[in-house]
């Protein structure tokens, strides 16, 4: 769970604004006090703030997945990690979801199974990185996964993709030459 740390005054006293306008008039201003004697937000607290990003639903409603990037202060070095909550029991812990390496654009499918990109190398490969391509698994409620399969193998890097209403048909587009005849 992601824990905010507000060090800036402007954020700070932002905070203080909403919940003083909710309380009579004559309370104590201590709270407005404390709050301008925060230290004002660094470059360094922008680049290591964890990032939020964007949730996908099941078809079914059932549940979102959504991705939180972490930054190391010392070394600046990001580190994602993807959870699944039961949005029908908002008091239960997200479960953490492991693909087994990068992962990214997610989409589910009709057919429940959860889509992304990854560079990861091709099973078998003896390469350390692949090209970007469609990859899907499937998930249990308890973070358990199944697979992850290869969907596309192309020749050139998928960037997005769209699954069809149905799940039996995926449209890929990618940055391509001029001269190239296909994808």
């Amino acid at each position: 769970m992601i824990k905010p740390v507000w060090r800036s005054a402007f954020f700070a006293s932002s905070l203080v604004a909403i919940s003083l306008a909710s309380v009579p008039a004559h309370a104590d201003d201590h709270a407005a006090k404390s709050a301008a004697a925060l230290e004002p937000m660094s470059a360094e607290d922008l680049i290591a703030m964890p990032r939020l990003g964007a949730p996908v639903a099941t078809p079914d409603g059932r549940f979102a997945l959504y991705s939180v990037t972490e930054t190391d202060r010392e070394t600046f070095e990001r580190t994602t990690k993807h959870f699944l909550q039961d949005l029908r029991s908002p008091d239960a812990a997200p479960a953490l979801i492991d693909l087994g390496g990068s992962a990214h654009d997610f989409a589910f499918g009709a057919d429940m199974f959860l889509y992304f990109l990854s560079d990861r190398p091709a099973e078998g490969s003896d390469e350390e990185t692949g090209s970007s391509q469609v990859w899907r698994a499937a998930l249990e409620a308890n973070g358990n996964v199944t697979g992850p399969m290869q969907v596309t193998d192309l020749p050139a890097d998928v960037h997005g993709f769209h699954i069809s209403p149905d799940a039996t048909k995926i449209a890929v587009f990618g940055d391509i030459s001029r001269s190239c005849a296909t994808f």
